[in-house]
Order: C-alpha cells, then structure tokens, then sequence
C-alpha cells in the first residue's frame, strides 16, 4: 500500500500551488474522520475531476486505506422487529444506510479501480481478510452483513485474474478459501451467492460445493444472525436443485438450520425509544403543548420557544447515561424544534443551536456514520422557510468555524 504522504503527493504534483476545487477538497479531505475522507475521494476519483488516470489509481489506493479505519466496519441490519425507527438501534441502523461502513467502501474502492487497473484490483481484494462478523446474542439487536465482500470476490474471480491464472484454476480455488473461512449465517449466504454465479466447470464446482457443504456443516449456533437472513433458504434450496451435489448440499443445510434453531432467542421487548424517557420526553412534551398554540391568536409563541430552546441547550448527560443514547434523544429534539419554529428568527437561532452541538460534540470522531446522519438534516430545508432554512444552515456552519461542517456543507452534491 503507497504510504500517504506518497499518495497526497502524486495527488497534488504539480497543482497543488494553485489548488482547483477537486484537489483543494481532497487535501482538506485528509484531515476528516477516514470513512468521511475515504467517501469524499472517491466522489472526486472520475475522470472530470481527474483526468490523470494514474492520481485517480492514487486517490482510490487511499481511500482504501482509509476505509480499514472506519468506526463501523460492516453494515448494519434489523435483527429483530423489536427494533424502531426512533431508538438507538433504529437510528444506528439509519446511519448504516449512508455506506459508510469500511467494508462496503473497500469493495467500492476495489471495484472502481477494476476499471482501472485489474491488476492493481486483484492485489487490493487479495489483501482484504475475510469479513468475519462479531458472534451475536439474543440481546443484540442489529447485526452486520458481509454479502458485499463475497460480490466484490465473484468480480475479482471472474475479471481479476489474467488468462494464465484462470488456466491454472486460480479463481475457483480463491473462491473455495474464501467459502472454507466462512461459518456464519451472514458470511454463508454470500458463499451461495458465490457458488451459484460463478460459472465454473464441472470439477471445480464440486469442488464449490462440496466446501460449501463442509462449512454448512461446521458452522456454530448463532439464531440470532440466522433470523437476519432469511432469505437464505430458499437460495440454498435454488442452488441444491440446479446441481448434481443438491442432495448432499440439501442434508448439510439441514444440519446447519438444526443447530440455529436448537436454542432460539426469546421474544423481544420493545426497544425503547429517544423521546419515551428523562428530559427528552418533558421537552417533547411542551414542543407539542406549544404546537396545539400554533391557529391560535397568541402572539408569544416566539418568547416560549426561546425558552425551550434555551432548555434543550442547557440540556446535559444524566450521570451513567449513554453517549449515544444522549446524542442521539437531543439530536431528535433539535429536530422537533427545527420543524415547530414558528418565525425565521426561532429557526435561526434553533440552526445555530444545532450547529454548535453538532461541533462540539465528541460523537463527530467517535462515531462518523451517526453524527453526518444527523448534520445532514442540518441542511436540509424546514418548512415554511425552505431554502432560507437552507442558506441560514450554511451561514451558521460557515460561522462555527468547524473544518470539517464546513468541507461536508461545500462538497455540494454529496447532500
């Protein structure tokens, strides 16, 4: 892997003096948390931005690298429906829908530079390990999905290697190391994804299949991740019809669904929601008190808000509180405030309110993935102001001085 002090150089040889906006962005860019950097530079890595296909090799080597550092290193799933939109898991799942877990922005890494470099491709995949995700309990809520690796392994066996490799049978026999490793219920469906996609010959997918069937049959009780996949029985019962080692396929299978489901998890509570508890819910209480006000001839709407506002400012951590649990209840109340401002002036000063805690909050390194999916709502427009709410949004991030609000808040299409 080039060093990146190597790769910021081959970036900018020769322009970095005067600095045009993809490169200004990229060198910014270093400076952010590396799953932010790593997104940001491959929306720069095309061809209009940088015609030098060798700098755009350069960029993608290094969002590579970045992306083995992200927080979240695999997506997030529902695991159970005890899971709601507006509680910790619902909104860490939310968060996982940006892609900006490392795994998924390796594979797209990787699968831009195909285009590239196949070589160079192959090099990056083969220096990935296979994803393994944490083992679950039945108290876990979400849990990761791998699918995205074995997609990126099935495009390196079928483009990455070189005519004299796939003579020699190298893809098939990368694809029966990477179905060996694999023992989870997640890593499992994407080694039969593999193993019905890959167009092999006869004596190598035995050889599939019959890897397939070991690790089947080796795989530990995990219910929990298993109920997270459920397609993946009528995808095994697919691939065991269309091949002469379906019978034997089929009774490995069995065999793995039997110690899945020996031990199933018990049934859910509810998870608790941000707004059901504490300060949060008070203050969710009087947003709504003030909002049965809003047909009504009252002129001191405006002087109550401010009040509320000043209440959620001074908003603090309840001692052995979560982190996340905090950011995210007073994310959620911003948001509430955001749409129940009821002039201009309240929705300018509730943006700059939310603006200031999205910068001084520890979350933005800790936990990149949940805090952008809060700043993006920053930028979004709140009715009835609509892009004023927009351009006042902008002005606050440009007034917080925040590096990196104010890099998210230029970087234009990204939102």
């Amino acid at each position: 892997m080039i060093a990146r002090a190597v790769v910021w150089g081959a970036v900018c040889a020769g322009m970095c003096g005067a600095a045009s906006p993809p490169e200004d962005l990229m060198q910014r860019a270093a400076q952010a948390p590396p799953e932010i950097a790593a997104w940001l530079l491959m929306k720069q890595a095309t061809p209009e931005r940088i015609p030098s296909k060798e700098r755009r090799m350069a960029v993608l080597e290094e969002a590579f690298e970045l992306a083995s550092r992200a927080s979240m290193p695999y997506p997030l799933v529902r695991a159970s429906e005890a899971v709601t939109f507006d509680s910790v898991a619902g909104k860490r799942q939310e968060a996982s829908l940006q892609n900006l877990d490392g795994l998924g922005l390796q594979v797209r890494a990787v699968l831009a530079m195909m285009n590239l470099s196949p070589a160079k491709a192959q090099e990056m995949a083969l220096s990935m390990q296979v994803p393994v995700p944490p083992k679950t309990t039945c108290a876990d809520l979400l849990v990761a999905r791998v699918d995205e690796y074995y997609g990126l392994a099935l495009a390196i066996a079928r483009r990455g290697f070189t005519a004299k490799q796939r003579e020699e049978g190298r893809p098939a026999q990368y694809l029966a190391h990477i179905i060996a490793m694999s023992s989870t219920p997640g890593q499992l469906l994407g080694a039969v994804r593999l193993v019905s996609q890959f167009e092999a010959g006869e004596k190598d997918r035995a050889a599939l299949m019959a890897a397939l069937g070991s690790a089947m049959r080796t795989a530990g009780a995990d219910p929990r991740a298993y109920a997270a996949v459920p397609e993946l029985d009528d995808e095994v019962d697919v691939l065991a019809q269309g091949s002469p080692e379906g019978g034997a396929l089929t009774e490995a299978y069995k065999a793995f669904v039997g110690v899945q489901t020996s031990k199933p998890c018990p049934a859910d509570e509810a998870a608790a929601t941000l707004l059901s508890k504490g300060p949060a819910k008070d203050l969710t209480r009087s947003l709504n008190e003030l909002r049965m006000t809003s047909n009504s001839t009252e002129d001191d709407r405006p002087a109550r808000f401010n009040v509320l506002l000043h209440r959620v400012e001074s908003w603090r951590p309840e001692q052995g509180q979560d982190a996340m649990e905090f950011f995210q209840a007073k994310s959620a109340v911003y948001r509430s405030l955001l749409d129940t401002a009821p002039e201009d002036a309240s929705l300018n000063g509730t943006i700059a309110s939310f603006v200031g805690f999205l910068r001084d909050t520890p979350v933005k390194s800790e936990h990149p993935a949940e805090w952008l999916a809060q700043f993006r709502r920053v930028l979004q427009p709140w009715a009835p102001a609509g892009q004023r709410s927009v351009a006042m949004a902008r002005e606050e991030i440009r007034r917080s001085g925040d590096a990196l609000m104010s890099l998210l808040a230029e970087s234009g299409e990204s939102f």
